[in-house]
Order: structure tokens, then sequence, then C-alpha cells
């Protein structure tokens, strides 16, 4: 299966063949970090998840950043 992201007013979620099928309502991610092979998207202070981007041009990732970026305070963009 390919790359996906599914965009709606709420939700956002995305497959990358790194790793599994990640699906988010905007309400629950505070913060997003970006480093060189990986995103960290934060749910709360403690509650995290790291979504590996390795293989992925930054283009791409900064897109997805992008993507999140449109509910979300606070995004750092990858370096």
């Amino acid at each position: 299966m390919r790359d996906f992201v599914k965009y709606t007013q709420k939700t956002i979620s995305f497959k990358l063949d790194k790793g599994g099928i990640y699906m988010y309502r905007f309400s629950q991610i505070q913060n997003v970090e970006a480093y060189e092979d990986h995103l960290v998207i934060y749910k709360s202070k403690k509650k995290f998840e790291k979504v590996n981007s390795s293989g992925y041009a930054k283009a791409d990732v900064n897109r997805l950043i992008d993507l999140l970026q449109s509910k979300t305070n606070t995004i750092t963009e990858a370096v």
C-alpha cells in the first residue's frame, strides 16, 4: 500500500511505508516537533508518539507538518 494522508475538518490520518497508520483529532495534538529522522507528536505533556520519517524528502515531511500546523499552535520545521 502506498503512503496516504486523509485530511478532514476534525481529523488527520496518514500511513507511512516506514510505520503504521496514524490518526489524530486536531484537538488531541498539542505540539509537533520535527527531527532529522522522525516527528514527535505530543498529545499531552507526557503522552507522545514518534513517527519515523527517515527515507522521506524534507519537502514531503514539511508538507505533512503544514497539514498538522493548520490546527495546532506550535510546530517546528524539519531541519
